[in-house]
């Protein structure tokens, strides 16, 4: 896999935020990058309010915006019932959180053609009418399980088909509407244009899982730019750090995670890892590759202290690096850990030039006790 550096300028955050998909990135990323339209989401959902605010006061969430554009576009009136310390740290503090995107003197040209080539492109048409037929109906399935006050699948089966054939009209009369008001000149071009923006300040992209195979097609290259790519990585690691997933940190143990001296090589290390990883439909195999690289790292670490399989079965004790894992691929025979880590293991991990301090970071990461 080609090298690419996810991490240099932080992840664009385009799926619909949650506290998951926040907390993930704060610990993977050193920026969160949105859109304005990130609002949104915090009027609709005020429990969104505590983490933004959190998250902003630590220079973790950005926007893409000028600051005076940040600061005009908050007096909308679709901000108007958006959480009051929200909106005021945003306000007095535009120019700390916004991130100016950076486009080429001839964006607009490129924008044109691009729009030109996609409207003659009737596979990519079809593709993206698909996209927006289907969200379209996951928005009335959605609605209508996740009503706590209509039991849907206890009703006799003859009226679910009913309910359903009934949703099915509400989706094409919606998606008719759609067709016949909206412009698809203007949507491949508003595409476009954030194409250009979200790469421009941006690394990474974590875009809806139903939009996926547009970005696909568009940048060919968009799988070394997924950002579930590398959180499924990061999640693979976790058992290493006795934490069943990334949720099990709080975000206060985040931030504290993120002021830690190894945390940034870590992450680089970890991301260099999971772009070399083949990364596809077969996530197991990918996430148990991962942890074989990373364990693999330990070994490397091993050898060059010339530590031995019988040394460290007799050295290594209970709490160590390496408790619970198995090693039989790189020791030969099956090593458990009992208690304390031998000393020249510790001395070359402290080696912040070697491996890029991982093996050492994910040792702090077992350390800090649980909230």
């Amino acid at each position: 896999m080609q090298d690419y550096d996810a991490r240099e300028k932080g992840v664009f955050l385009y799926d619909e935020p949650n506290i998951e998909n926040l907390k993930a990135c704060a610990l993977f990323w050193n920026n969160i990058v949105v859109f304005e339209s990130y609002l949104t989401h915090i009027v609709e959902n005020p429990d969104l309010a505590d983490i933004t605010l959190i998250l902003l006061k630590n220079g973790v969430l950005k926007f893409s915006h000028t600051s005076k554009a940040l600061k005009s576009a908050i007096h909308d009136k679709i901000y108007y019932t958006l959480d009051k310390e929200v909106w005021e740290f945003i306000y007095h503090n535009a120019e700390k959180i916004t991130i100016e995107p950076t486009f080429p003197s001839n964006a607009d040209k490129i924008t044109e053609q691009s729009t030109r080539r996609d409207l003659g492109d009737q596979q990519l048409k079809k593709l993206v009418d698909e996209i927006v037929y289907n969200g379209i109906e996951a928005k009335y399935l959605n609605a209508l399980y996740e009503n706590p006050r209509f039991e849907f699948d206890s009703l006799p089966e003859k009226m679910q088909k009913e309910v359903i054939n009934d949703i099915q009209k509400l989706v094409d009369l919606e998606w008719n509407h759609r067709k016949k008001f909206s412009s698809s000149d203007r949507s491949f071009e508003f595409r476009n244009r954030y194409l250009l923006e979200q790469t421009s300040v941006s690394s990474a992209l974590f875009v809806p899982l139903n939009w996926i195979p547009y970005y696909q097609y568009k940048l060919g290259d968009y799988s070394i730019k997924d950002a579930r790519r590398y959180l499924q990585g990061l999640d693979a690691i976790m058992p290493i750090v006795k934490r069943e997933s990334i949720l099990d940190f709080s975000l206060q143990e985040i931030l504290e995670i993120r002021r830690k001296k190894r945390w940034n090589n870590g992450m680089k290390r970890l991301s260099e890892l999971c772009g070399k990883i083949s990364y596809g439909a077969d996530l197991q195999a990918f996430r148990d590759e991962i942890k074989r690289s990373v364990i693999s790292e330990y070994q490397d670490a091993l050898d060059a202290e010339e530590i031995t399989p019988s040394d460290l079965a007799k050295e290594l004790t209970k709490g160590s690096i390496f408790a619970g894992i198995s090693l039989i691929p790189f020791l030969g025979s099956l090593v458990t850990a009992a208690s304390g880590v031998v000393d020249p293991l510790i001395s070359y991990l402290m080696k912040e030039n070697k491996q890029r301090n991982l093996p050492f970071f994910l040792n702090d990461l077992r350390k800090m006790p649980k909230n």
